[in-house]
């Protein structure tokens, strides 16, 4: 199991050092600006990414130079920060990766922002207009909006599917995946000052009465606002990291993030640990991973064992790869010798992830003088004598997803799906490419940064871009945890 404990998103470490400073910039400056940082970023791709020399993935290096070209096209057209903007989300996107991503200060993200009043979400491959009741929004608009629960059939005779693909998906998401359409479906009547789109002036819309049209008055909001209710629309409330039995001989661990929620996390642990007898002759244990984005893939692995034991992550079929391969570079080597002062600063000398962390930096620093590409660290399949046998886990084991779940949360899924007879419940898992453990790179503007991966999975029991599809849909339109509740207990005929 030790390739898991590297596996600490930088952004909990990094991100705090220093952030990009917003100055005032004339319009004729902004192409400029775009053109200098998207070079940037193909050098710095070109230098420190696995995929730019990977042979596995031709499609990587393609984009490489025929997505800078495209997003050049933009940027020359840029007199904003909204074209400076998504005219470096057009390159990083097209990557399809969700671990490479441009990074900006919130406080940059406010020129043009405006909306018509409503907002919309995807649900069952329609566009659904969201209840915003219950939001306390400042500056709500004060127009003529569609009804909750009405459906978006077209904008400006260009239907709704055709306009999420025009206006969005260039620039956000992964093409095909149902889960990063849904957390970006929101965002289609939202402006975000992207002046490389067409924003609709009339839509229709469909109800039980039949269809109608509606001007859209398009009105100022605040960046902030817009996220907080693209957050809210997509996913709800986010649950907190808890422990509960919601019934006797059913348990429900709610894991809504791998990453600073510390306290909390260690709070479950040892919750689990102190009821380990009581879990492993449940009748029902329930990983509810609503809200889970990542962070560190060593806390999926602590819970697991702090119910089954020291090694039981290890003889799980999901923690199988064949390898990782560590792209070999100064600025990777630097990163990762920064990361180390961050941890030993945050968790002392004596802790589980240096080990690892160590001999990885030597390995890296001696691939780095014999002029390597990637420093290789081999990990190994689960032998069928050491693997899980059925009889080991009595419990019906959930995973409950709402589509959130990635990065060191996916980590958690490989391991729990492994379990004999875990079943993912909800909606399908989002998913990632083989590219992983990431570090920043400030850009030469200064106003972003590069979210960039180090190293690359090889022989990953899932593959690229691949989500953990449910075994049960859940095809409610709120995630409500009571309502979820009854369901499970239902499905697992203790209800």
């Amino acid at each position: 199991m030790k390739h898991f404990k590297i596996l600490i998103l930088f952004v909990l470490f990094l991100i705090g050092a220093s952030s990009p400073v917003q100055s005032k910039t004339p319009p004729n400056s902004w192409s400029n600006l775009a053109l200098k940082d998207l070079a940037a970023i193909k050098s710095e791709l070109e230098i420190n990414h696995p995929g730019a020399v990977d042979r596995a993935n031709p499609k990587f290096v393609e984009w490489l130079q025929n997505g800078y070209t495209e997003a050049s096209k933009l940027a020359q057209n840029a007199n904003s920060f909204g074209g400076y903007y998504f005219a470096l989300r057009r390159y990083t996107d097209g990557f399809n990766d969700s671990h490479l991503s441009i990074k900006i200060p919130n406080k940059l993200k406010t020129e043009n922002n405006q909306w018509p009043g409503f907002a919309v979400f995807l649900h069952n491959n329609r566009f659904v207009v969201s209840d915003l009741s219950g939001m306390k929004l400042n500056n709500a608009v004060k127009v003529k909006t569609p009804q909750p629960g009405d459906v978006l059939v077209d904008c400006d005779g260009i239907s709704a599917d055709r306009l999420f693909a025009t206006n969005i998906l260039p620039f956000y998401g992964i093409d095909g995946l149902e889960a990063s359409n849904r957390s970006y479906a929101p965002r289609l009547m939202f402006d975000e000052g992207n002046p490389y789109i067409k924003l609709p002036k009339q839509c229709t819309f469909e109800n039980k009465l039949g269809r109608y049209n509606l001007n859209l008055n398009w009105q100022a909001i605040a960046s902030k606002n817009t996220e907080h209710i693209v957050d809210f629309v997509t996913w709800g409330e986010v649950p907190k990291i808890g422990f509960r039995e919601i019934k006797p001989g059913v348990f429900w661990i709610t894991l809504s993030s791998f990453g600073s929620d510390i306290k909390q996390l260690q709070e479950v642990i040892k919750t689990a640990s102190q009821q380990r007898d009581a879990l492993q002759t449940s009748k029902v244990i329930v990983f509810d991973v609503r809200g889970n984005g990542g962070g560190s893939s060593t806390w999926g692995v602590n819970i697991l064992e702090s119910i089954w034991g020291k090694g039981f992550a290890e003889r799980l079929p999901g923690s199988a790869a064949e390898a990782v391969d560590w792209r070999v570079s100064k600025d990777n080597v630097a990163s990762l010798k920064q990361f180390r002062l961050k941890v030993v600063n945050a968790l002392g000398e004596n802790n589980d992830i240096l080990p690892h962390l160590d001999n990885t930096i030597s390995g890296m620093g001696q691939a780095l003088k014999r002029g390597k590409t990637y420093y290789r660290e081999s990990l190994g399949f689960v032998s069928n004598e050491k693997a899980i046998n059925p009889g080991e886990v009595s419990p019906k084991i959930y995973l409950l997803s709402d589509g959130v779940c990635k990065s060191a949360c996916l980590d958690f899924a490989d391991l729990v799906l492994s379990i004999p007879k875990a079943e993912l419940i909800g909606v399908a898992t989002s998913a990632d490419t083989q590219y992983i453990d990431n570090r920043a790179a400030e850009l030469p503007s200064n106003k972003a940064y590069l979210w960039l991966s180090m190293k690359v999975y090889r022989g990953r029991v899932r593959g690229s871009n691949e989500p953990y599809q449910p075994t049960h849909q859940w095809n409610g339109k709120t995630w409500n945890t009571k309502e979820l509740e009854n369901w499970v207990l239902k499905l697992s005929g203790q209800g």
